[in-house]
């Protein structure tokens, strides 16, 4: 489990392969989940500098909890035992939402009020913001951003065949 997707750590290899980096708070699932720590501050305590209280400032990545701007609900509530594939499932989903947006999902000037974003609204539709958007692609990254683990896609592979769907429909192959 990364636990920290966000753009900034999904490159384009030279070869158009796609590479996720930074596994720093990377988590094996197949060992027992650390307990429980709170919701999620910027470094685990309220930031002093008003520049460390941008939602995607290094500050904002909380202790086991991800980048506030891209992190799933669980992880930002300090419900860590909750968070699982389906977390990443919604950072990959809040990355996507950026990519064809140009801006995250929740825009706000404190960590502390883009974590509230991420546990209690609905992102803009992304049409909205990004009109020639395919259906099935916006379907299936509203999915990503469920507010909890069960309301989103189970599994990397329903995922990864969802997309197949939409690209499918998009070039009509």
């Amino acid at each position: 489990l990364h636990r920290d997707l966000k753009p900034a750590h999904i490159l384009l290899g030279p070869c158009g392969e796609t590479l996720v980096v930074d596994w720093g708070l990377a988590k094996d699932l197949r060992q027992p989940a650390p307990p429980t720590t709170g919701p999620a501050t910027a470094g685990g305590t309220p930031p002093r500098n008003p520049s460390d209280q941008r939602p995607d400032t290094p500050a904002a990545v909380t202790q086991g909890h991800g980048t506030i701007g891209h992190a799933a609900p669980e992880q930002l509530s300090g419900e860590l035992a909750a968070a699982g594939p389906e977390s990443d499932i919604y950072s990959l989903g809040a990355t996507l939402y950026h990519a064809l947006a140009g801006r995250a999902p929740f825009e706000a000037a404190t960590a502390e009020e883009g974590a509230k974003r991420h546990l209690h609204d609905r992102p803009p539709p992304l049409r909205s913001l990004c009109p020639n958007a395919n259906e099935q692609t916006v379907f299936t990254i509203d999915k990503c951003l469920g507010k909890t683990p069960s309301s989103r896609w189970p599994s990397h592979s329903e995922l990864s065949l969802q997309f197949a769907d939409a690209l499918r429909r998009m070039t009509g192959a």
